[in-house]
């Protein structure tokens, strides 16, 4: 069942809630299931009293979906609540909003072409897809819609947030490794070759990686075992001075050389060439 909201609009000036409920809630109750409401304050600016003071109205507006709708509706004892709650805000000047948002479902139903708008206005303005945008601004609902903070009914705030989001998603890009940032390049990217019938790909220019030959490799495994064999009479610092200096006398401390021809006199090369 594809149900929608509905906005009513009720002036609560010198009205409590029992004749209100009593007059209207019937009234309500035979078509329609109550699933919001926001409690507003307007300031009319052409009318004053004879006071000459600036008149307000106290507003009521309720979020009315058809009877049909399987999800909760609004008690009316928290609607009572929030009623006195209103009425005590304004005593003390108080500006905190009092509302509750209704059913994220019939929000996103509701407001679906107005999505669609938003998306195609971001789109037009940061030259992305329509369907990037649209998922941006149904992300924003969902996590401004977590809040419960957050008056849904403001459709500016809403607008504002799925902006800011697209300025940080690009922001993050920009850190990001990806083609869309530029600072990572496809290996199939085509490079103009002129004076070539067919263009070269990036991968066709980079060279590939250095082979080690045999004479490497043995190289290799027999300094290593020559470590080896250094580690059963020395220390790791000993043999990196061994190595790096070459064994080179005037190279390496005397204490140091004194006990590596002690220990050349013990062994043989054929420990570490067999």
């Amino acid at each position: 069942m594809n149900n929608k909201l509905t906005i009513k609009q009720y002036i609560i000036n010198d009205t409590n809630f029992q004749d209100w409920a009593s007059s209207e809630l019937s009234k309500i109750f035979k078509k329609h299931k109550l699933v919001g409401y926001i409690f507003t304050k307007i300031v009319k600016n052409t009318k004053t009293s004879k006071t000459g003071n600036i008149l307000d109205a106290k507003v009521l507006n309720v979020y009315l979906t058809e009877k049909t709708y399987l999800g909760d509706s609004i008690e009316i004892e928290q609607l009572a609540k929030d009623w006195e709650l209103f009425l005590l805000n304004e005593t003390y000047n108080i500006s905190d909003p009092v509302f509750i948002n209704p059913p994220l479902d019939l929000w996103i139903a509701t407001k679906q072409e107005w999505c669609c708008k938003v998306a195609v206005s971001l789109s037009k303005q940061f030259n992305r897809s329509f369907r990037d945008m649209l998922s941006v601004v149904y992300y924003t609902v969902v996590s401004l819609y977590a809040k419960k903070r957050v008056y849904m009914g403001n459709l500016n705030y809403v607008f504002k947030n799925s902006y800011l989001r697209v300025l940080m998603e690009i922001r993050a890009e920009k850190r990001r490794l990806t083609q869309l940032s530029g600072r990572l390049v496809s290996l199939q990217s085509e490079i103009t070759n002129k004076g070539m019938d067919e263009n070269l790909m990036l991968e066709d220019i980079i060279p590939a990686p250095e082979v080690q030959d045999e004479e490497d490799f043995e190289y290799k495994d027999l300094v290593k075992r020559i470590v080896n064999l250094l580690k059963q009479s020395f220390s790791d610092r000993e043999i990196d001075q061994i190595i790096s200096k070459e064994g080179k006398q005037e190279l390496l401390p005397r204490q140091l050389y004194i006990k590596l021809l002690k220990w050349r006199q013990k062994h043989s090369s054929k420990e570490v060439t067999e």
